[in-house]
Formats: structure tokens, sequence, C-alpha cells
């Protein structure tokens, strides 16, 4: 395990696997990594996100257990 895992691990933040990505775009290489922090404390990483501020308006209004959403930085996933 890597330091980026294990600090990951700690955060209690993990990137979501393709097989549960809904959006057939996410799964062509390109764009941003978006940080989705929920209320419970969980983080979810979601890659190769194409048009962040549309994910985000999309993302809060269908949950609303979602406190924060925050573009991560470019894609890091191959």
């Amino acid at each position: 395990m890597n330091l980026k895992t294990f600090n990951n691990m700690l955060h209690n933040k993990f990137y979501i696997k393709d097989e549960f990505r809904k959006n057939p775009k996410s799964l062509i290489p390109g764009g941003w990594d978006v940080e989705v922090e929920f209320k419970s404390g969980e983080i979810r990483i979601y890659s190769n996100i194409k048009d962040t501020e549309r994910y985000a308006n999309y993302i809060i209004t269908k949950d609303p257990s979602v406190k924060l959403v925050k573009v991560i930085g470019h894609s890091k996933k191959d």
C-alpha cells in the first residue's frame, strides 16, 4: 500500500470504481477529479468528470446528504 492510499483510507476517502459509474463519459480518460464529502464524513472521489459545474449541481440536488463538492485537479486516472 502506498502513502496516498493509506492517507485516503485514514481520511475515509476512496475513488469510485468504473463499474459503479453511470455516465459513459466518465469511462473516457481526461477531465477532472471531483471530491464529494458527505455529512457522515465519507469522501468519494469521482475521476474523469468532464463538466464539473454540471456534475456538482447534479449531485447536490440529487443527494441532501452531500456537504461539499470540490474539484481537486486534473484526473489522475489512466
